[in-house]
């Protein structure tokens, strides 16, 4: 019974590691990451337009358009660093601790 145990660990080991493999490996699709990113620069220039015949005030219209593209643009780098979790650097995860 002990010896079956160590042979479970080993499996649940190495099923473990294969899923890290697999996520690893797999890259995000380059043509939505394009996509994206055209997205996110064309919103830079399109949204101050929208935002001031909304609301008829330039500098509500500049807050309200500096906010989203904030958000859009932080969305956007949290979607770059989880596209590649398993690189060495700061804010990845601290695969050396396990």
């Amino acid at each position: 019974p002990i010896v079956a145990r160590v042979y479970q660990y080993i499996s649940d080991g190495t099923g473990m590691f294969n899923q890290c493999r697999k996520i690893a490996y797999t890259q995000f699709p380059f043509p939505h990451a394009q996509l994206t990113t055209f997205f996110l620069f064309v919103s830079l220039f399109v949204f101050p337009f929208l935002y001031y015949e909304y609301v008829n005030s330039l500098w509500l219209a500049c807050i309200m358009n500096f906010t989203t593209l904030a958000c859009f643009e932080g969305m956007h780098e949290v979607a770059r660093e989880l596209q590649d979790p398993f690189y060495q650097f700061p804010n990845d995860l601290p695969l050396n601790n396990y």
